[in-house]
């Protein structure tokens, strides 16, 4: 069954000596289904936005998971892997959508060897809107579960669905508690 969520964060002028004036609103869609014998998918959808942002300081603006180092241990499901930090944070509204998918059989998992090995092959999109982000969106592949506890990832990031940037990130097996 998929997970709905909502939160409220709110900033209020004059508590401890604040200068925050601000309210916030999210909305968080989850699910994560097999698709028969194929494989499996998950998929996170989160928009918010500031309804009030009045007095909003930096440390309060909504801030995107990411990390630009090679070797990261970020959820694959609801974080970017080359979206340079703050550069996308805002105070205004965002929408973002996470898609992975786990292939059983795909490229290299074709091979027995390979596939009694273990190894999983994903697939996935991330996208970014914002005022100012241009559309960001992330496309890659990733060869999971290498020695039972690697991930390596290929990423192209795009902007205005033109490539901007290319990147390989090394992390923690993502296998580990999935369906």
């Amino acid at each position: 069954a998929p997970t709905i969520s909502a939160s409220l964060r709110v900033g209020v002028p004059g508590v401890g000596g604040s200068q925050s004036d601000f309210a916030a609103l999210e909305a968080t869609y989850q699910r994560r289904f097999a698709i028969g014998r194929k494989g499996k998918v998950d998929l996170l959808v989160r928009a918010g936005g500031f309804v009030n942002n009045e007095s909003v300081d930096f440390p309060d603006f909504k801030h995107f998971s990411t990390s630009e180092i090679v070797l990261t241990s970020l959820d694959p499901i609801g974080s970017y892997r080359l979206l340079p930090f703050y550069r996308e944070s805002t105070q205004e509204e965002y929408f973002q959508t996470f898609a992975h998918y786990q292939f059983r059989k795909f490229l290299l998992t074709q091979i027995w060897k390979v596939h009694l090995a273990g190894l999983k092959e994903d697939l996935f999109v991330n996208y970014l809107r914002t005022p100012a982000s241009d559309n960001y969106t992330e496309i890659g592949y990733s060869i999971d579960n290498i020695f039972r506890f690697l991930r390596v990832e290929f990423v192209t990031a795009l902007r205005d669905f033109r490539y901007d940037d290319f990147g390989v990130r090394i992390s923690v097996a993502s296998s580990f508690g999935r369906l």
